[in-house]
């Protein structure tokens, strides 16, 4: 109902646009967060398999305490339908999701947390009118986001997300002179986030033996004015500076890994497919990090980026929250402990624990603690 409802808008503005002799672009709402001066999230893609790597996957995540989630498509495997959507996405991620419509609990308490572009494998259950102005499938039902749903842009404190169909189906165009592409522009030209990332499924530029580079969405991103471009598709992860831009693929979210090509791409500054894993991005006005870590929470790969912008950031506090030990149904109904406040997964050596603890990553030094698994109750914090 929204979908169809912007589309009437868009067909609106578009008329009168051709009335007034002007060219327009659709000019769609974008999810905004509460005011904030800093933006920590995942970014996963290729994950959505219902396999034990997947939950893997999101344990990892569920221990960062992140703000939200984002992805790079292939949601649900095999072929992007209802059915399957949930096993696939909610019963791992359903914390971030608001509205949730699934079965593994109550979702995202505020708003909506979880930000998905559309794979090759979530297009399959997906159809659209002989005009291109609607589209339906499981994707549109199950997730509710801004404008078309199929690209759309997400402002969350310093970074502005926009979520781009990498598809060929796409009605709007995947070439650099389409209409989805002068929208990314245009959005892209008027954005004043410090941070600006473009998030699709195929990857411009990969060194992978399976898909490697998409060359149609070579589009000319950093001339436009993006900070980075966020791919998946091929089930690697690869970190790539073209042309003074930076570019990664981050397929490993779950789905059976491949290998490298003998000869990489020389713009290829980082690779790694021996384990899955997903990237921890962390972003003021004045920097963003981009890590890498694999399911034993292993450091793969970090690189940051300064910003141009003058900033106004206010000093990082030296104050220690107490952490709250809060617990929602999911954890109770689940073998780890979320949306991030705990978790029971993976509290060893590699986060400052000793085994049989569990950890709080909220703001300040990491904590310990002794867990009751089945109460959920928390025994008190190690000092």
């Amino acid at each position: 109902m929204k979908q169809r409802a912007d589309s009437v808008r868009i067909f609106l503005i578009s008329i009168v646009a051709l009335l007034l002799g002007a060219t327009v672009f659709s000019s769609f709402s974008s999810a905004t967060s509460a005011n904030t001066s800093t933006a920590r999230f995942a970014v996963i893609g290729d994950f959505g398999t219902a396999r034990s790597k997947e939950k893997a996957v999101a344990d990892l995540i569920h221990g960062w305490d992140v703000d939200f989630v984002a992805t790079v498509g292939d949601n649900n495997y095999p072929d992007g339908l209802m059915p399957t959507m949930d096993e696939n996405v909610g019963q791992h991620y359903q914390q971030y999701i608001k509205p949730y419509i699934g079965n593994y609990c109550s979702g995202s308490p505020d708003v909506n947390r979880f930000f998905p572009a559309l794979g090759n494998h979530d297009w399959h259950s997906i159809t659209c009118n002989a005009t291109g102005t609607a589209c339906t499938g499981a994707h549109f039902d199950y997730f509710d986001l801004p404008g078309n749903e199929r690209y759309y842009d997400v402002l969350w404190g310093p970074v502005h997300l926009f979520i781009v169909n990498s598809n060929y189906e796409e009605p709007d165009g995947t070439k650099s002179d389409s209409r989805q592409a002068a929208w990314l522009q245009t959005q892209l030209a008027a954005s004043t986030a410090a941070w600006k990332l473009v998030f699709m499924h195929h990857a411009p530029y990969s060194s992978s033996a399976k898909h490697g580079s998409t060359t149609r969405m070579q589009w000319p991103y950093k001339e436009w004015g993006a900070s980075a471009v966020l791919a998946g598709h091929d089930h690697v992860y690869e970190r790539l500076l073209v042309g003074d831009l930076l570019y990664f693929v981050d397929g490993l979210g779950g789905a059976t890994p491949y290998s490298f090509m003998d000869t990489p791409l020389r713009e290829s500054q980082a690779r790694y497919s021996d384990d899955h894993g997903a990237l921890l991005v962390e972003a003021s006005n004045a920097s963003i990090t981009f890590q890498f870590f694999n399911t034993s929470g292993e450091l793969i790969d970090t690189y940051s980026l300064k910003s141009e912008i003058p900033t106004t950031d206010a000093p990082t506090p030296t104050a220690t929250p107490t952490p709250t030990g809060a617990i929602n149904c999911y954890a109770l109904n689940r073998s780890h402990v979320g949306p991030g406040n705990a978790s029971s997964a993976r509290p060893n050596g590699s986060i400052g624990c000793s085994p049989g603890k569990v950890y709080s990553q909220s703001p300040g030094p990491i904590k310990c603690a002794s867990w009751m698994r089945h109460t959920g109750d928390r025994l008190g914090w190690d000092e």
